[in-house]
């Protein structure tokens, strides 16, 4: 008897000592984010946290916030060590030229040295009268220099259409039963130029551009879109030609980057230089200093 009742006393001292080990307390960390995102911390980082640990964000002042044991937090900073880099933004240039033959014909009445009279209530002309016929071509030119802003890794756009609200109807779930409703549901209609850069070792960059067409399709409030892609790699500073661009993708880097509808049919020339901008040493130690987590009381 006293062997059983020794053995119920050990099992709850075990029990009692696991559910004060399971209820220690949490502590929390703070990690300045830089180039990785909110999002992409928490995928990279949920994993390293214990069943009780959570992740939030600090927009303000993009922090990471980790609350968790003190070994799973340094696991966390450890991690983003390693992976985490100061931001670099690239500027790309798009470069578009393209030469046009305009064909035009003439038929032209001009009025010369004329001079007119009022004698005696009569009018009187003299002058000459030329018209010409003919017709020929003439050399056109155009050229326009956009340029986007994109994140390392993170794409951009120049946008050129409109924004409409779409009525939809959406079920909802009740207790009992549920009943439809209608909301309204913005959609991005026109054309649009994405750009993504990459930032590759050696000062190269990946650029991957593509036009987006969207438009209405052909039942009603349906969405059609389309898109065209290319990609380079460039060195920082250096312009490439993008090449085997064929007439729907001539059509729509003309609809977005602004020539007329006059050059249809000519030359067109399209070329990429991207430029990668990193912060200067002095941004770069004042944003650490900011960046530092609130002291401990």
């Amino acid at each position: 008897m006293r062997t059983i009742i020794g053995w119920a006393v050990l099992l709850l001292a075990t029990a009692w000592v696991g559910a004060v080990e399971i209820k220690r307390p949490v502590d929390m960390g703070f990690v300045p984010l830089r180039a990785v995102s909110y999002e992409e911390a928490v995928e990279l980082c949920t994993p390293l946290l214990s069943k009780d640990g959570k992740l939030t964000y600090a927009k303000i002042k993009n922090l990471l916030v980790i609350h968790d044991y003190p070994e799973n937090i340094e696991a966390v900073k450890k991690l983003l060590a390693q992976i985490d880099e100061d931001p670099v933004n690239v500027r790309v240039d798009i470069f578009m030229d393209q030469a046009a033959q305009e064909k035009s014909s003439s038929f032209d009445v001009n009025l010369r040295n004329v001079r007119v009279e009022h004698r005696d209530g009569h009018t009187r002309v003299d002058g000459g009268i030329g018209i010409s016929a003919g017709q020929g071509s003439r050399e056109m030119s155009g050229s326009t220099n956009p340029f986007i802003m994109a994140g390392n890794g993170r794409p951009a756009r120049i946008w050129v259409g409109e924004t409409v609200a779409d009525p939809v109807w959406v079920y909802e779930y009740g207790m009992g039963q549920g009943w439809w409703k209608q909301e309204l549901v913005n959609r991005d209609l026109g054309v649009s130029l994405w750009v993504l850069p990459r930032v590759l070792p050696n000062d190269l960059v990946e650029i991957e551009v593509y036009p987006r067409v969207t438009a209405r399709g052909s039942t009603p409030l349906s969405v059609d879109v389309k898109e065209l892609g290319t990609k380079v790699v460039v060195q920082n500073g250096a312009t490439m030609p993008l090449g085997g661009l064929d007439s729907s993708r001539r059509d729509a880097y003309r609809r977005i980057l602004g020539v007329g509808s006059v050059f249809n049919g000519s030359n067109l020339s399209i070329s990429v230089r991207p430029t990668i901008m990193r912060m200067p040493e002095r941004l770069r130690q004042e944003k650490a200093r900011q960046d530092q987590p609130p002291e401990k009381h």
